[in-house]
């Protein structure tokens, strides 16, 4: 019932903002992003295999990225050194068997980030999050972070969907009401630039994007061969990927 009423709410606020869009369109046109991680519920272990596989063949250390929903824990992922990336995988996977139900699985994303040996020189200097700002209907791309556990406290916004992976109903981000990065990411960001990779669900034509939704949250396989099918498909791909890099 909360989540049937959390679907009528967003249906009428997606109403109120195509008004509200119309009168203020503003576009924010990437130009210098080298990597932009997508949205993908339960489709980020996919991207999770990609991610991996372009750590372990590629040197990404000067790439700027931008993570949206699922991908703003990627890009975290991203950013850790050879020893926690390993530890990091094996804590997860050992913790999740099959699916694992979606309010939990961010915070599951935390609690392993948590659980890694991370020490002060962790750079995030590079990490773009984008946030859903509901209070000015805009969108927020922040970099700017002040700590590690504010970064934290950036992703959970970037992948807060109201009673769905989050039991809350609200959320609030320096000092604003935020949600899905995903949810205003159609009207107001444009990737024109041919040089950035962008690492989502469809990349490699696996998931097809008309079936992407009735899927999301019922992926129909263990999320462990999500991301391998993800590493996998990043391996018979090297060539394509070799030509971001």
């Amino acid at each position: 019932m909360k989540q049937e009423l959390f679907v009528i709410i967003i249906f009428y606020m997606y109403i109120l903002f195509k008004i509200y869009y119309k009168k203020n369109k503003k576009i924010v046109i990437n130009k210098d992003y080298d990597i932009i991680y997508n949205q993908g519920g339960y489709y980020g272990f996919y991207q999770l295999g990609i991610c991996h596989y372009i750590k372990n063949n590629f040197d990404i250390s000067k790439k700027k990225s931008i993570g949206i929903s699922a991908g703003s824990w990627l890009c975290i992922f991203m950013i850790l050194d050879k020893d926690n990336t390993n530890l990091f995988i094996k804590k997860l996977f050992s913790k999740i068997h099959y699916i694992y139900p979606i309010h939990k699985l961010f915070n599951l994303f935390e609690e392993t980030l948590n659980e890694c040996e991370l020490n002060n020189n962790l750079n995030y200097s590079n990490i773009h999050i984008m946030v859903s700002n509901l209070q000015d209907f805009t969108l927020d791309i922040h970099n700017n972070f002040l700590s590690f556990n504010d970064l934290l406290k950036c992703c959970v916004s970037s992948s807060f969907i109201p009673l769905i992976s989050y039991k809350d109903i609200f959320y609030f981000y320096r000092n604003k009401l935020v949600m899905d990065g995903g949810l205003l990411k159609r009207f107001y960001f444009v990737n024109t630039n041919a040089k950035t990779l962008e690492i989502k669900y469809d990349m490699f034509g696996r998931f097809k994007k008309n079936k992407f939704y009735k899927s999301l949250f019922k992926p129909g396989r263990s999320l462990y061969s999500l991301y391998l099918l993800g590493y996998k498909d990043a391996q018979n791909n090297h060539e394509m990927l070799k030509k971001y890099f």
